[in-house]
């Protein structure tokens, strides 16, 4: 049952769903739906989900849910609707902090309790993790310091982290937090700058899961400036 594997996925995404989303209308949701299939269909014979939406609150939607059992359907499609919908205030630091804790303790169990016959197989185990924002944490109890030592923990424990955001230059607070400036991607507070971000993080996320870490592209950083930045 193991002939197949390429790779063995555990993936996870942390999406703000603050207030100030509301400037890209629907594309939040739909950029959402949209991962969540490239995620599944990404012709990997084993994977497993990590999905958190947070304002205020953060709201745990999947943990470690095999992408086998995931549906891609209209009821998939109006979960991310609800979601995503924008509301409150931004708790971003406690919410990543969490889910990074997760996402690392969910795939060193499975290491110590993978079957024999697929252990045989030396399966390339990936742990790819993005984290989405328009803005600054403003209702943690952690700090950007607890952050940026969780990120750099999760780097060594081998997470390929991915930071996509708005309102801010993302290779500069990405690097602050602990990011690596070509893993890091700002994009405009718009339908298109969301689209174009989620879509390049789809694209390098499949990258990864084939072995290879190429970060976002040059073209891939402009598109995402479509229309241009503003920061005020």
């Amino acid at each position: 049952m193991y002939n197949n594997v390429m790779a063995i996925i555990f993936s996870g995404f942390t999406g703000d769903r603050s207030g100030s989303m509301s400037s890209m209308g629907d594309a939040p949701s739909n950029c959402l739906f949209k991962w969540i299939d490239g995620q599944v269909n990404a012709k990997l014979s084993i994977g497993f989900m990590f999905l958190t939406t947070f304002d205020d609150v953060n709201e745990l939607h999947m943990n470690n849910v095999k992408f086998s059992s995931i549906s891609i359907d209209d009821d998939l499609r109006e979960k991310c609707d609800k979601w995503m919908k924008p509301r409150n205030m931004t708790k971003l630091y406690d919410t990543a902090i969490g889910d990074l804790n997760r996402l690392i303790s969910a795939k060193k169990a499975y290491v110590k309790n993978m079957p024999r016959m697929l252990k045989c197989l030396t399966p390339n185990i990936v742990m790819i993790w993005a984290c989405l924002t328009d803005g600054f944490d403003n209702s943690s109890v952690n700090t950007s310091k607890d952050f940026r030592n969780k990120v750099l923990e999760a780097k060594k424990e081998g997470v390929e982290c991915f930071f996509l955001a708005a309102n801010q230059d993302a290779i500069v607070t990405g690097e602050q937090y602990g990011f690596d400036g070509r893993n890091s991607l700002t994009f405009s507070s718009s339908k298109s700058g969301i689209n174009v971000a989620m879509e390049s993080l789809r694209s390098v996320s499949y990258e990864v899961s084939q072995g290879f870490s190429p970060g976002f592209s040059q073209m891939q950083r402009s598109q995402s400036l479509t229309p241009p930045m503003v920061y005020h």
